[in-house]
């Protein structure tokens, strides 16, 4: 026979049960790794030799994702400044990328 819960403790119940769900359902990966190429960019007034440059991740990122997501399944839209030009500075921020399922 199923107990009736009320006051505290069921909310102590469901607090419980949502937790339970969350942690079973989902969980933090990582879906993109400092130091990947994200893109490779064309350079105005640079040199033939740095004309093309990669453009590389600067940090991990995580993301809390339902574990059904296949990192795969994730498709990124890269926006890059307009107008780059030379010189550009090692960690200088030329674009965002964002991940979509």
């Amino acid at each position: 026979m199923e107990r009736l819960l009320i006051g505290v403790s069921a909310r102590f119940s469901d607090t419980k049960d949502l937790y339970e769900y969350g942690f079973s359902h989902f969980s933090k990966q990582t879906v993109l790794k400092a130091g990947d190429i994200a893109t490779q960019i064309e350079v105005s007034n640079a040199t033939k030799e740095t004309k093309n440059l990669d453009l590389l991740i600067e940090e991990d990122v995580s993301a809390l994702l339902s574990n059904d997501i296949s990192l795969e399944t994730l498709s990124p839209t890269i926006t890059i400044q307009e107008n780059v030009s030379a010189p550009i500075m090692e960690g200088d921020v030329l674009g965002t990328i964002r991940l979509f399922d």
